[in-house]
Protein backbone atom coordinates (compact mmCIF):
# COMPACT_ATOMS: atom_id res chain seq x y z
CA UNK A 1 0.00 0.00 0.00
CA UNK A 2 1.03 3.57 -0.54
CA UNK A 3 1.65 5.50 2.70
CA UNK A 4 -1.47 6.89 4.36
CA UNK A 5 -3.82 5.33 1.77
CA UNK A 6 -5.60 2.08 0.96
CA UNK A 7 -4.26 2.15 -2.61
CA UNK A 8 -1.72 -0.48 -3.71
CA UNK A 9 1.68 0.59 -4.92
CA UNK A 10 2.29 0.76 -8.67
CA UNK A 11 4.43 -1.98 -10.18
CA UNK A 12 6.46 -1.18 -13.32
CA UNK A 13 4.75 -2.54 -16.43
CA UNK A 14 7.87 -4.42 -17.53
CA UNK A 15 8.46 -6.09 -14.15
CA UNK A 16 7.80 -9.82 -13.97
CA UNK A 17 6.92 -11.58 -10.68
CA UNK A 18 9.92 -12.22 -8.42
CA UNK A 19 11.84 -15.40 -9.09
CA UNK A 20 12.41 -18.00 -6.39
CA UNK A 21 15.01 -16.62 -4.03
CA UNK A 22 14.06 -12.97 -4.46
CA UNK A 23 11.54 -10.69 -2.80
CA UNK A 24 9.91 -7.30 -3.41
CA UNK A 25 9.90 -5.12 -0.30
CA UNK A 26 9.23 -1.50 0.61
CA UNK A 27 12.52 0.29 1.31
CA UNK A 28 11.13 2.24 4.28
CA UNK A 29 9.81 -0.94 5.91
CA UNK A 30 13.08 -2.78 5.27
CA UNK A 31 15.17 -0.03 6.88
CA UNK A 32 12.73 0.39 9.76
CA UNK A 33 12.84 -3.33 10.51
CA UNK A 34 16.63 -3.49 10.34
CA UNK A 35 17.55 -0.19 12.05
CA UNK A 36 14.46 0.95 13.97
CA UNK A 37 13.32 4.57 14.00
CA UNK A 38 14.46 6.55 10.94
CA UNK A 39 13.70 10.02 12.34
CA UNK A 40 16.36 12.73 12.63
CA UNK A 41 19.32 10.52 11.69
CA UNK A 42 22.85 11.84 11.85
CA UNK A 43 25.38 11.58 9.03
CA UNK A 44 27.06 8.49 10.52
CA UNK A 45 23.79 6.58 10.72
CA UNK A 46 22.83 7.53 7.15
CA UNK A 47 26.26 6.27 6.00
CA UNK A 48 25.56 3.00 7.86
CA UNK A 49 22.21 2.72 6.07
CA UNK A 50 23.89 3.33 2.70
CA UNK A 51 26.51 0.68 3.48
CA UNK A 52 23.69 -1.74 4.32
CA UNK A 53 21.92 -0.95 1.03
CA UNK A 54 25.15 -1.53 -0.90
CA UNK A 55 25.55 -4.91 0.81
CA UNK A 56 22.16 -6.10 -0.47
CA UNK A 57 21.84 -7.80 -3.83
CA UNK A 58 19.31 -5.29 -5.22
CA UNK A 59 18.00 -6.32 -8.62
CA UNK A 60 15.41 -3.57 -9.21
CA UNK A 61 14.42 -0.28 -7.62
CA UNK A 62 11.22 1.68 -8.39
CA UNK A 63 8.90 4.46 -7.27
CA UNK A 64 5.73 2.83 -5.92
CA UNK A 65 3.64 5.93 -6.73
CA UNK A 66 4.05 5.72 -10.49
CA UNK A 67 6.00 2.52 -11.21
CA UNK A 68 9.02 4.30 -12.70
CA UNK A 69 12.39 2.58 -12.36
CA UNK A 70 15.21 4.19 -10.38
CA UNK A 71 18.86 3.51 -11.00
CA UNK A 72 20.70 1.11 -8.75
CA UNK A 73 23.29 3.77 -7.86
CA UNK A 74 20.72 5.64 -5.74
CA UNK A 75 21.65 6.33 -2.13
CA UNK A 76 20.19 7.97 0.95
CA UNK A 77 20.74 11.68 1.36
CA UNK A 78 22.62 12.77 4.46
CA UNK A 79 21.03 16.20 4.70
CA UNK A 80 17.50 15.99 3.23
CA UNK A 81 14.18 14.75 4.59
CA UNK A 82 10.69 14.96 3.05
CA UNK A 83 9.77 17.75 5.44
CA UNK A 84 12.89 19.94 5.19
CA UNK A 85 13.87 19.67 1.51
CA UNK A 86 12.20 22.17 -0.83
CA UNK A 87 12.35 22.68 -4.58
CA UNK A 88 10.70 24.92 -7.18
CA UNK A 89 7.59 23.06 -8.32
CA UNK A 90 6.37 23.53 -11.88
CA UNK A 91 4.05 20.49 -11.91
CA UNK A 92 1.62 20.69 -8.99
CA UNK A 93 -0.85 22.40 -8.82
CA UNK A 94 -2.07 22.08 -12.43
CA UNK A 95 -2.29 25.12 -14.74
CA UNK A 96 -2.26 27.97 -14.41
CA UNK A 97 1.26 27.19 -13.28
CA UNK A 98 2.59 29.00 -10.27
CA UNK A 99 6.24 28.68 -9.50
CA UNK A 100 6.50 28.04 -5.82
CA UNK A 101 8.81 26.37 -3.39
CA UNK A 102 7.35 23.13 -2.08
CA UNK A 103 8.63 20.43 0.27
CA UNK A 104 9.01 16.85 -0.92
CA UNK A 105 6.37 15.91 1.67
CA UNK A 106 3.82 18.38 0.30
CA UNK A 107 4.61 17.50 -3.30
CA UNK A 108 3.85 13.81 -2.69
CA UNK A 109 0.70 14.71 -0.76
CA UNK A 110 -0.57 16.92 -3.59
CA UNK A 111 0.56 14.89 -6.61
CA UNK A 112 -0.16 11.36 -5.36
CA UNK A 113 -2.67 12.02 -2.53
CA UNK A 114 -0.59 10.16 0.04
CA UNK A 115 0.32 11.02 3.61
CA UNK A 116 3.93 10.25 4.47
CA UNK A 117 4.28 8.51 7.81
CA UNK A 118 7.98 9.32 8.23
CA UNK A 119 8.54 12.95 7.15
CA UNK A 120 11.85 13.11 9.06
CA UNK A 121 13.40 10.03 7.42
CA UNK A 122 16.20 10.37 4.84
CA UNK A 123 15.36 10.75 1.16
CA UNK A 124 16.67 8.46 -1.56
CA UNK A 125 18.67 10.42 -4.16
CA UNK A 126 19.09 8.91 -7.63
CA UNK A 127 22.07 9.62 -9.88
CA UNK A 128 20.08 12.42 -11.59
CA UNK A 129 19.64 14.21 -8.24
CA UNK A 130 15.91 13.46 -7.89
CA UNK A 131 14.79 12.79 -4.32
CA UNK A 132 12.19 10.27 -3.12
CA UNK A 133 10.81 9.43 0.34
CA UNK A 134 11.94 5.93 1.35
CA UNK A 135 8.29 5.05 2.06
CA UNK A 136 7.39 5.14 -1.64
CA UNK A 137 10.41 3.17 -2.90
CA UNK A 138 10.23 -0.56 -3.59
CA UNK A 139 13.20 -2.87 -4.11
CA UNK A 140 13.60 -6.36 -5.47
CA UNK A 141 16.31 -8.14 -3.50
CA UNK A 142 17.96 -11.45 -4.38
CA UNK A 143 18.06 -13.46 -1.15
CA UNK A 144 19.94 -16.48 -2.50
Amino acid sequence: MLPGTTRPHVIPTDLSPPHAGSIDVNLGSLLLQKFGDLKHLGATMVRNLNNYLRSLDIMKLWNGCNGLHLDLLSELSIDATPRNHHFINNVVPPPPLRRRSVSIQRYFEEKYSIKLNAPHSPLLRDSGGRLYPVEVIWVRIRLF
